[in-house]
């Protein structure tokens, strides 16, 4: 089973990716910070991340240098998707280029399409 971490702070948001991750079949870690999401990180080893670029604390983008730069390679190989309410060509371009797989903005999102991003991301085909 595959695990997915949602780093995001918007409860009603990372409620309905849960369930709709779980009936998909994923196992789904939930962090409201980029703090708690990198610990998760480190510790859960998730398959993915989606990651928001607004959160307390921490911005998003400091997360994903932190992946990509992490000297493990099982840390910096993790597939990043972006999910955010920003979605500017400038900021889809820093997302590619900082290494994320994916870019989803938040206020055109479906829920099959960011499952069927997922699964592309980590190779799975139904």
């Amino acid at each position: 089973m595959k695990k997915i971490l949602i780093i995001d702070d918007e409860k009603p948001i990372v409620e309905a990716l849960n369930d709709k991750f779980i009936r998909e079949g994923f196992e789904v870690l939930v962090a409201r910070t980029a703090k708690e999401g990198w610990e998760k990180i480190e510790t859960k080893k998730p398959d993915l991340t989606l990651l928001n670029i607004f959160m307390p604390g921490a911005l998003g983008w400091e997360t994903l240098e932190k992946i990509k730069t992490h000297p493990s390679s099982e840390i910096n190989s993790l597939p990043v998707i972006i999910f955010s309410n920003m979605g500017g060509v400038k900021d889809i371009k820093r997302a590619k280029e900082m290494g994320a797989v994916d870019f989803i903005v938040k206020a055109n999102f479906s829920l099959k399409e960011i499952v069927q991003k997922i699964r592309d991301a980590l190779n799975l085909n139904q």
